[in-house]
């Protein structure tokens, strides 16, 4: 169809003869009726702070060839909507699949969008902001494309900075005037130039989500945009199923700004029932479920981008929210308050976590591993729910251990789980008195890492069940970057701060000294040579090392060093500093002989403590000539042996 007029234009045209439009109507380049299409336009955009332009400054039309030759441009125009030829531009022919730009200001879209671009110039007039006429000829005045478009069509459009972009180039011509033709742009700004580029797979996360609450909003789900681009979301859909995907349909106009956050809720967008969009209704389980949200293609068919996320149970008006580790990976944790519509707060902590983790003792024995919780708080924590007795904290995953009923974890206190008699561990690892030790647990710590999940009980549900929430959980390992010392060398995994994130690397180190501080603060030095867990290294512990002198074992009484046995080294170890403080005292002063034949020692300003005179041992050799068995006789002859050569 020719434009009405249009022929009649080019007759009383003194540049155009009879001879010159038959040479227009043989050629081949007349194809541009089924080639040339406009694919996108951007007719209301968003203001650009500081630019010195208008907002209407930044409009522009992309126009593709969508056919397998190029076309000639020259006599193409714009007759309606906008005004603008083609003739003498600075495009003028375009191949298969390129792309060309006609803008309202060539110094303002280059001011937004940079260069590069192929701009065939500046039409005349502006795009409306409500709906217009665009009309495109070509060199003949055939109707390329005549079509009004709207602002109604695609909300995102209207002054949001997104752009109207159509869904199938191939579409027939008439289809131009269609809304179902075109969608919002994807991006804010557009993609001028270009085909619409593809999200990557995290542009687009699922942030916080509330899922147990009594409060009218009910659930509640946050997105948050990782980009620098706001990123149009209108037409998608929210899930709580992975095999149902179209539940919830996002409604026109929604858009995640670049950086930014956009909020749903059960009550006014995927739980209720006269949104016409909620096609079926849904909310979140208190117990943990997934979550999904997606986009289809033209189709209807294919995911184009699809973000899924799990989630455990939840207590009572706490957020689940995403956290980012020190090396980059993502947990979705209990958040320490809800920030539903900003930036997440960090983790949840406490009140009681796991500070201390002994999983690979170099003896190769399980007897001495263990872990420790630390009561952050200054309140006394029952390890039970008190309106139910029998529903009790937990230790799950790497290991099943329920702790006894009726146990509390005093305020700013410690506690041990370990895999040996509880009495015969309080005795290796000289536990204070007032630490309470519960063992044997079931099964070991793996040597490889696992994970540790410090529990607990929930409100019993209706039907009967009694969720399980998460106090704490880490996840160690046995290569860097955890620390390796603690694999087989006999350290421990110490917790940095006990009241920061804990499933982090950056938060645990290996502990300054073999064994680590079982029932101690993280920062306590256990003075060496104190067997008896009294803070002082005097005779109560060179009897200890006597008692177990030659003894192997996980749990051998006088063995300083945890390496799993008595010997010369645990000797020295009470004799070097015998009289010592356990609170950092300073380093023991050399051995002296006095006239009584007695060996002191002073440590800084301690009072002088005697080591033990000849008298001391021939105390001794009587109590060996009393022994009856080979076995203690031995026992009690290398004790005397090695007493000697620290005398």
């Amino acid at each position: 169809m020719r434009y009405p007029g249009f022929a009649d234009s080019i007759r009383r045209s003194k540049s155009t003869s009879p001879h010159r439009l038959e040479q227009l109507e043989r050629r081949d380049l007349l194809s541009v009726s089924d080639s040339l299409r406009i694919t996108e336009m951007m007719y209301q955009p968003a203001p650009l702070a500081g630019s010195g332009f208008v907002a209407d400054d930044f409009e522009y039309i992309e126009l593709m060839n969508v056919g397998p030759a190029p076309i000639n441009l020259s006599g193409v125009q714009f007759a309606a909507g906008v005004t603008f030829s083609f003739t003498n531009s600075q495009v003028t022919v375009l191949g298969p699949g390129e792309r060309a730009l006609v803008v309202n200001s060539v110094a303002g879209f280059q001011t937004r969008y940079g260069g590069g671009f192929r701009i065939a110039g500046e039409y005349g007039g502006q795009l409306s902001n409500s709906q217009e006429q665009v009309l495109l000829l070509d060199a003949l005045g055939n109707i390329v494309l005549d079509f009004n478009y709207a602002d109604h069509w695609h909300s995102a459009s209207n002054g949001d900075g997104f752009s109207l972009v159509v869904l199938d180039a191939h579409s027939p011509s008439y289809a131009w005037g269609l809304p179902e033709t075109w969608r919002g742009g994807l991006l804010e700004g557009g993609s001028p130039g270009t085909a619409e580029p593809t999200l990557q797979p995290g542009d687009i996360v699922i942030n916080e989500i509330l899922a147990h609450t009594d409060e009218v909003a009910g659930d509640m789900l946050e997105l948050y945009n990782r980009t620098n681009r706001g990123i149009n979301i209108s037409g998608w859909w929210l899930s709580d199923k992975g095999s149902e995907l179209n539940r919830y349909r996002v409604s026109d106009g929604k858009f995640v700004p670049a950086g930014g956050y956009l909020v749903f809720n059960q009550d006014q967008h995927f739980g209720d029932a006269n949104d016409p969009n909620a096609i079926i209704e849904f909310g979140f389980s208190e117990l943990g479920e997934e979550v999904h949200i997606a986009s289809w293609d033209s189709t209807g068919t294919t995911a184009q981008y699809l973000f899924s996320q799990e989630f455990g149970a939840s207590d009572r008006e706490r957020t689940l929210g995403r956290h980012v580790r020190s090396d980059g990976s993502i947990v979705f944790v209990e958040t320490a308050v809800a920030t539903m519509g900003g930036p997440n707060s960090l983790p949840s902590v406490g009140p009681i976590v796991i500070s201390e983790i002994m999983y690979n003792r170099p003896d190769t024995s399980t007897a001495g591993e263990f872990i420790e919780l630390h009561n952050i708080s200054d309140v006394d924590v029952p390890l039970f729910l008190p309106s139910r007795p029998a529903s009790r904290w937990e230790i799950q995953d790497a290991l099943e251990f329920a702790f006894p009923a009726n146990i509390t974890l005093e305020a700013g206190g410690y506690l041990l789980i370990v895999a040996s008699n509880g009495a015969a561990f309080r005795a290796q690892y000289n536990v204070p008195a007032n630490v309470q030790v519960f063992g044997p647990y079931g099964g070991s710590l793996s040597d490889f890492g696992e994970g540790i999940t410090l529990t607990r009980p929930g409100d019993r549900e209706v039907t009967g069940f009694i969720p399980d929430y998460v106090t704490d959980f880490v996840a160690y390992d046995d290569v860097a970057p955890w620390p390796t010392s603690a694999n087989d060398g006999g350290y421990s995994l110490m917790r940095i701060d006990d009241r920061a994130f804990g499933n982090d690397v950056v938060n645990w180190k290996a502990s300054d000294q073999i064994g680590g501080t079982p029932g101690r603060s993280n920062t306590a030095v256990i003075q060496p040579g104190d067997t008896s867990g009294d803070g002082r290294v005097d005779i109560t512990d060179l009897n200890n090392v006597r008692n177990g002198f030659r003894s192997e074992g996980p749990s051998v009484v006088g063995d300083t060093n945890q390496d799993g046995r008595v010997d010369i080294q645990d000797l020295n170890a009470v004799r070097n500093y015998f009289g010592a403080d356990a609170n950092h005292a300073p380093a023991i002063a050399p051995l002296v002989a006095s006239t009584a034949g007695q060996r002191r020692v002073t440590v800084g300003l301690e009072a002088q403590s005697f080591w033990p005179t000849r008298d001391y041992v021939a105390d001794m050799l009587a109590t060996i000539r009393a022994e009856r068995t080979p076995l203690k006789k031995a026992k009690a002859l290398a004790w005397d042996e090695a007493l000697l050569q620290v005398l």
